[in-house]
């Protein structure tokens, strides 16, 4: 499914406020929205319901060694900034509708257990973004795991902006 900027950010946006649960390898990635049957999701889960792409990819062979297969924080990092064949495509410059990431401490040393992803949806003047992401730290501060906030949890050493293959660019 190829849809537009507006589309994916109104998909997204959708699902903010609706009492998601966080759990951590939580939630589906197909029908009307990404909660599962405990009504709990993870991010990855979440961005990929956003952009309508399964979160299992047993078929990208490059995908098996990197994490099993899975479309995870470590899996979208990796398509975006080392095989480039995938569904990612590294970007330099910020936009509404990218997609932004940092991997677990699996893939950067430095880094945090576990990764993050969200969708940018406003970039201001000063370079500031806001992002919709689902997150422990949303569910615990709001008691909903899915909202808009400003990008702060992203400044990571190897966070990366990402542009997916079905979203058209404006």
């Amino acid at each position: 499914m190829v849809i537009t900027v507006d589309e994916l950010i109104t998909r997204a946006r959708k699902q903010a406020g609706t009492g998601t649960k966080y759990g951590l390898g939580g939630g589906k990635t197909t029908g009307i929205d990404p909660r599962d049957e405990r009504g709990s999701c993870d991010c990855s889960a979440y961005i990929c319901w956003c952009l309508d792409i399964r979160k299992h990819q047993p078929s990208l062979a490059w995908l098996i060694p990197v994490n099993g297969g899975w479309y995870n924080t470590d899996g979208i990092w990796w398509d975006a900034t080392k095989e480039q064949t995938g569904h990612f495509e590294a970007i330099a410059k910020p936009a509404p509708g990218a997609i932004i990431v940092f991997p677990g401490r699996g893939l950067n040393k430095d880094g945090p257990k576990i990764g993050h992803v969200g969708i940018v949806t406003k970039v201001a003047a000063n370079g500031a973004l806001d992002v919709l992401h689902c997150s422990s730290g949303n569910f615990r501060n709001t008691g909903d795991a899915i909202r808009e906030t400003k990008a702060e949890v992203f400044k990571q050493s190897a966070t990366v902006l990402a542009w997916a293959a079905n979203v058209l660019r404006q």
